[in-house]
């Protein structure tokens, strides 16, 4: 049976983070004798991989759950770290607020992006 629940909750969120570390730290692959990890492959910014800013929504819950701020679609601004989020892009099965077409009540399932670099030689790839 197919769960329901809305994730944009401090229970299914930590879930969402545990996964998100998960995929980051320990799946790896082997190339040329190596074992690579995520931060090898991934995609980067400077000396950074690209990050699913999605779940720096994780820091509104606590006011969400508590009925003291909300969640806009088809975007919300995060307070912490001044980032627009773009809820309408990666949360899908969205209900919203009695009368509204943008204050979100809750969602269903969040979209989760792991962009690898398109590099082909080690030497490219600074393996």
């Amino acid at each position: 049976m197919k769960d329901e629940s809305n994730i944009l909750n401090s229970t299914i969120w930590s879930q969402i983070l545990d996964l998100n570390s998960f995929i980051q730290h320990n799946i790896t692959v082997q190339n040329e004798g190596k074992t690579l990890e995520f931060k090898d492959l991934c995609s980067k910014w400077g000396d950074e991989c690209f990050q699913n800013d999605i779940l720096e929504l994780g820091e509104m819950l606590p006011g969400f759950e508590a009925g003291t701020s909300r969640i806009d679609y088809p975007a919300s601004f995060s307070t912490t770290t001044y980032k627009v989020l773009l809820t309408g892009h990666f949360l899908g099965g969205l209900e919203f607020e009695p009368n509204s077409t943008t204050l979100v009540k809750s969602a269903k399932t969040m979209l989760l992006f792991y962009f690898l670099a398109s590099q082909s030689s080690p030497e490219e790839r600074k393996l």
